[in-house]
C-alpha cells in the first residue's frame, strides 16, 4: 500500500493498518484484514488520527473532537464526542471501550 504506515492494531479476528498519504498528513487510508490477510474493510479517513484499535469487528479511531466506531462488516459508523487527542483506546472482551490519558480514564458510549 502506498503511504507511510502510521497505526497498526492486532486482534483475534484480524488486523488494521492506517497509512498516511497526504502531504499535510490529513489523508489516511484505513485497511482492515481478516486472519487470512484478505481485505475486509477499506476507507479513507480525513484529518488526524491520534489512536486506533480493532476489536470484535469494529475499528475505533480517536479523531479531532471525537471517537469514531466503524463496523467493518457493514460500514456503519457511530460517533462519540471526545476532546482528548493524547488518549489511548483500551478495548475489553465484552465489547466495551475506554479512552485513557495520563491522568484519566473515560468510559465511551456511542449514540
Amino acid at each position: 500500500y502506498p503511504g507511510t504506515l502510521t497505526r497498526l492494531s492486532l486482534a483475534d479476528d484480524g488486523f488494521a493498518m492506517m497509512f498516511e498519504e497526504g502531504i499535510l498528513n490529513s489523508d489516511n487510508r484505513l485497511v482492515v484484514f481478516d486472519r487470512n490477510g484478505n481485505v475486509r474493510y477499506f476507507e479513507y479517513i480525513d484529518g488526524n488520527v491520534f489512536d486506533m484499535a480493532l476489536s470484535h469487528g469494529f475499528v475505533y479511531l480517536i479523531l479531532e473532537g471525537e471517537i469514531l466506531r466503524v463496523d467493518t462488516t457493514f460500514g456503519i459508523k457511530l460517533r462519540a464526542d471526545f476532546s482528548e487527542d493524547n488518549a489511548r483506546i483500551v478495548t475489553f472482551e465484552n465489547g466495551e471501550i475506554m479512552a485513557c490519558t495520563d491522568g484519566m480514564a473515560y468510559y465511551i458510549t456511542f449514540d
